[in-house]
Parts: C-alpha cells; sequence; structure tokens
C-alpha cells in the first residue's frame, strides 16, 4: 500500500474541491442551450416607420366669379330717357312698325312716338338719337295745336326756312341741339336754322 493522506482528509479534500467547483459554475453565466449551428438569441431591434412625406396642401378654393351684371331692360332705358327731353314726359313711346322708318310721329297726331322694334330692339344710342329726333315732331303738333295753324301752312314756313323737307330737317336740327351724334336729313345747319329750332322746342311758329 502506498502511504498518502488519512482517510479522513482525503474526504474533506474531496468536498472542499467540489464545493469549489460548484461555486465556480454559479458565478460563470449560464447559456441556453439552442439547436447545434443555430446563433443564440438576440433582442428584438424595434424600427421606426419611415414618417410618410408631408400631403400637398390643399389648392386654395376658385375665386367665384364676379356677379353677372343686371340685365338691363332696354325698353325702360329709352322711356326713361325720353322723360329726360323736353316736353318729353307727357309722351309715350309705342313699339311698333312706323312704316319700315325706325321711328315715327303722326303729323298732326298725339304725343305718341312709334319706334320700330325690330329694327332698334337693344340699340339703345341709336334708339336715343331717334328719340331726340321725333320729341320734334311731338313739338311741332303741339304748336299746330296751340295755334291753330294748318299742317299746310306749317309746312310752307320750315321749308322756306330749310329749303324744303322743312318738316324733317327742322327736326334734325332739334336732334343736333339735343345731343344727337347721328342724323338723317341734314347735319349743317345756319344760325338762323337752329334758331328756328329752339322755337320749335318752345312751341312756337319759326
Amino acid at each position: 500500500m502506498v502511504p498518502g493522506a488519512p482517510a479522513g482528509a482525503r474526504g474533506a479534500g474531496t468536498r472542499r474541491g467540489a464545493r469549489a467547483r460548484a461555486d465556480a459554475d454559479a458565478d460563470a453565466p449560464s447559456a441556453e442551450p439552442h439547436p447545434a449551428g443555430a446563433p443564440g438569441r438576440r433582442p428584438a431591434i424595434l424600427r421606426r416607420a419611415p414618417a410618410a412625406p408631408p400631403a400637398d396642401p390643399a389648392p386654395p378654393a376658385p375665386t367665384p366669379p364676379p356677379p353677372a351684371p343686371p340685365e338691363v331692360d332696354y325698353r325702360a332705358e329709352a322711356e326713361a330717357f325720353l322723360d329726360t327731353l323736353p316736353g318729353g314726359a307727357s309722351a309715350r313711346i309705342e313699339w311698333g312698325d312706323p312704316d319700315g322708318h325706325l321711328g315715327g310721329v303722326w303729323i298732326p297726331g298725339s304725343e305718341t312716338i312709334i319706334l320700330n322694334a325690330t329694327r332698334l330692339d337693344g340699340r339703345l344710342a341709336q334708339t336715343k338719337d331717334v328719340l331726340r329726333h321725333e320729341i320734334g315732331h311731338v313739338h311741332q303738333n303741339r304748336t299746330m295745336a296751340a295755334t291753330g295753324m294748318s299742317l299746310t301752312d306749317y309746312e310752307a314756313r320750315l321749308d322756306a326756312l330749310f329749303g324744303g323737307q322743312g318738316i324733317e330737317k327742322s327736326a334734325d336740327a332739334v336732334a343736333l341741339l339735343l345731343g344727337a351724334k347721328s342724323v338723317r336729313y341734314a347735319s349743317s345747319f345756319s344760325d338762323a336754322q337752329y334758331a328756328a329750332a329752339r322755337a320749335i322746342l318752345e312751341d312756337r311758329v319759326p
């Protein structure tokens, strides 16, 4: 027999060595078993989804169109204009067809001015010039009615002053005095003829 440590000493030493190994194993980090060849577990990486690009701003609301201008009542405008002419407030307009002319007044006759509804409707500037001429005929009727002068004598007087077509030319002179831009029978008058036109507007015989 080989001499050695006492039996008690060997046993004690063995227990101390086992305890030391156990303590060492307790201090070492434990590893979870995993299948061969598989990597060990790693904590999940949380990734934030990329922010959506900012939305395009909403386009501005379209500007509403301007309100439509009120519809002009052409005939009411014509009648209102007649009221502004000398002696026009007591005259009236009849919309019809004065034998194809733009306008007309029966001579001798009433204070009704007949306007050509087909040719003039909607043409206010031209209608105003026609009214400036026709109001001259209204005054001619008033003069004959007030003085008792016959149409024959009155026409002869105007023909002498205006070189023929006195009824119509004198009405053109009246229209020009009232601001007409367009007349039909004559567009140039002497001072004496304009004086006759002023007498007509005053319901006097020139």
